[in-house]
């Protein structure tokens, strides 16, 4: 296990964001100078590729891990209230203060009201951060980055939430882009009882897209299995 190197490059799911993400309970089963880990937490994907060839140098892994894409397809405020909101010389109205954090604490209890907005609004308007295309082409342009540092990666699938708090429009987002995934990088996509809603929906933490600290430390689990093999 000492010789093997890996690279984490993931969104918000696998950071400290209101729990121990997989990320750095998997860095701890590895030993912290095997592993490498690249946040991007709250970023698009469509930003990625340009940062990575920035992070990334010439250095080999023999395991690559991509965890991204979860923030493409969450429910957003629509564009033309953010930008109303600019107008009206609102500029401390910013697209984070309609998400709560994982967590409850007075960060969560101050932005309670807006997210209840947010909440009712998306029920009427439908918007995300990313189209499917625009992720896909960002997903292709990262994959095939990545190829060339290492034969072996691993493709986290994306994480579905809580549809009775943010509608199914996101779910279907996800579920169309895993599918598109699974059929595109057949051997990189990984599958396990504990990546299907069915398993994780009973983990959410009380943002309802995050997750508690004991799932992550289950999906650690199954990473470190399959690296280990």
């Amino acid at each position: 296990m000492r010789e093997k190197k890996l690279l984490i490059i993931c969104d918000s799911h696998g950071t400290k964001w209101g729990a121990t993400g997989y990320a750095w309970q998997l860095k701890e089963k590895m030993g912290s100078k095997n592993v490498d880990i690249i946040e991007f937490g709250g970023i698009s994907i469509q930003k990625i590729p340009t940062l990575l060839k920035e992070r990334i140098d010439t250095t080999h892994y023999t395991y690559i891990l991509i965890g991204l894409g979860n923030v493409d397809v969450h429910p957003r405020m629509p564009l033309y209230v953010m930008k109303f909101c600019r107008k009206i010389k609102f500029s401390f109205i910013r697209e984070g203060l309609f998400n709560v954090p994982p967590t409850i604490n007075l960060s969560y209890i101050v932005r309670l009201p807006f997210f209840l907005l947010k909440l009712i609004i998306i029920r009427f308007i439908k918007q995300t951060y990313s189209s499917n295309k625009k992720i896909k082409i960002a997903f292709t342009i990262i994959y095939n980055f990545l190829n060339k540092k290492s034969k072996h990666i691993i493709l986290l699938p994306l994480f579905e939430v809580n549809e009775k708090i943010y509608t199914q429009h996101q779910n279907i987002k996800v579920i169309g882009i895993n599918n598109w995934l699974k059929s595109e990088y057949t051997s990189a996509f990984l599958e396990d009882e504990i990546l299907k809603k069915s398993f994780y929906k009973n983990y959410y933490n009380y943002d309802f897209f995050h997750f508690k600290t004991i799932y992550h430390s289950m999906l650690a689990d199954l990473l470190f299995s399959k690296i280990s093999n």
